[in-house]
């Protein structure tokens, strides 16, 4: 019994965070049920739909520079077409919602071993990618939350977001150290020699004006969604909702062991924007919401990456000998 608790013990906190977040919102839910009533929250269909426009373009941006770094590393090897890139990253990404965070890693490796690419440098691809979308929601995420906060003078708020672009500026610059220092924490993870190799001033440009751009459709998707929804919000609380998504997003995805970051991201989300702005209905019905966006994508991105590339990358029949050499 001990050996089996010990073996499945990251499952069981992750249904034990899982449960305890349902139950917190199920209560929260009760409490607050006359507020929610007086919100008289209504579906609007075309702008839902412009809401998952957008979060699917900030998937196909992400997706698209996955796509320019893998390239760029493989320059030898025939290029990963936009059709395949959107199969291997929104397939894999399905994998999310398994405990822990290396299994879409994991299959991304194995298939693009097939077709010769170093399983090295597809995970060094990946930490590099993960590091910067990471960074970029965080930067942007902060910068607006901070951007809202009553308590901070305006000083303290220019100061603080200075802070924030000098780190992020910092990164960019210096960036060869601290993606080293990354891998080597991956090494340990998955127990695989991941290569340190250099990446251009050019290419971490380049790929932080990428994952902006994608941060900014992310932002604009869930900003749609409220409305989507019949929230009633002004500039303010749209910055807060749009800032605590980002941020608990990030936190969730920081978090090993959760699946997804379920969980994890709706209840950071909930007590930043009760913190912020007092709304707890909001604070309830937002989490909720862009969890469901967000999963509705994940699973429709994911459908439509396996049919791109069930006879190319999944199921690859059509692949030559050369391109199977490693």
């Amino acid at each position: 019994m001990i050996k089996w608790l010990k073996k499945n013990s990251k499952l069981l906190i992750s249904i034990l965070v899982i449960a305890a977040a349902v139950y917190f919102f199920i209560t929260e839910f009760h409490k607050n049920w006359q507020g929610i009533q007086n919100m008289e929250l209504r579906l609007n269909g075309p702008f839902l739909c412009v809401s998952v426009l957008f979060i699917i373009l900030a998937y196909i941006v992400n997706t698209l520079t996955w796509r320019y770094l893998i390239n760029s590393y493989h320059r030898s090897l025939k290029r990963i077409s936009i059709k395949e890139s959107i199969a291997i990253v929104n397939t894999t990404q399905l994998a999310k919602y398994l405990p822990g965070k290396v299994w879409p890693y994991a299959v991304q490796m194995y298939w693009l071993s097939k077709k010769g690419y170093s399983k090295s440098n597809v995970l060094f691809v990946n930490v590099v990618a993960t590091i910067s979308t990471l960074l970029a929601a965080s930067a942007v995420g902060t910068i607006m939350l901070v951007s809202t906060l009553n308590k901070i003078s305006k000083t303290g708020a220019i100061l603080y977001i200075g802070v924030v672009l000098l780190a992020y500026v910092a990164f960019i610059l210096f960036h060869t150290p601290i993606l080293n220092f990354f891998i080597r924490l991956a090494n340990k993870m998955m127990k695989k020699e991941i290569s340190y190799v250099k990446i251009s001033l050019k290419k971490i440009f380049i790929t932080q004006l990428l994952y902006l751009f994608g941060n900014v459709f992310f932002c604009i998707g869930g900003y749609v969604l409220c409305i989507a929804i019949g929230l009633d919000i002004d500039v303010k609380l749209m910055t807060v909702l749009v800032g605590s998504l980002l941020v608990a997003d990030v936190v969730g995805f920081a978090v090993l062991i959760m699946p997804g970051g379920l969980g994890v991201r709706e209840s950071l989300m909930f007590f930043i924007i009760s913190g912020v702005t007092k709304q707890k209905d909001v604070a309830i019905i937002v989490p909720i919401a862009t969890r469901l966006l967000t999963m509705s994508v994940d699973i429709f991105m994911g459908t439509c990456g396996f049919l791109l590339g069930r006879n190319t990358v999944i199921n690859p029949r059509n692949i030559t000998e050369e391109e199977t050499i490693a």
